[in-house]
């Protein structure tokens, strides 16, 4: 990628991708990772972690995302996500958990800032 990206938050199943071998999306991620453009949060590696079938994987993982940006909502946040999904949902948007602490989320007025400090190790068996 040659222009700088706006930073994301890879839901679950890009992460499944990334840790595939010869994913085009597994791909595209990490190329955002290099570009320090990625954020996890805390429901995310719950996914993660919850998905894994050997102790192998689930170290491949912590150590992956440990290199990312981090941010949690707070308990507010969570609550106005609540409270926005059913009204959504009545107009037919569906939104995954996720989506409610992305950068990008209307609830969000500010996003934390922490540094990220190395690169991606893509997971290959």
């Amino acid at each position: 990628m040659s222009e700088k990206s706006s930073d994301i938050l890879a839901d679950t199943s890009v992460w499944i991708e990334f840790f595939k071998q010869h994913s085009a999306t597994g791909d595209a991620l990490e190329a955002l990772i290099l570009e320090k453009a990625v954020w996890t949060c805390g429901i995310v590696l719950f996914e993660l972690v919850q998905g894994v079938r050997a102790e192998k994987e689930k170290t491949q993982i912590l150590t992956t995302v440990s290199h990312l940006k981090y941010a949690e909502m707070s308990k507010t946040l969570w609550q106005k996500a609540g409270d926005l999904s059913p009204h959504s949902g009545k107009r037919g948007w569906r939104f995954p958990i996720p989506t409610f602490s992305s950068p990008q989320s209307p609830l969000n007025t500010t996003f934390p800032s922490s540094p990220s400090t190395s690169t991606s190790r893509r997971y290959r068996e």
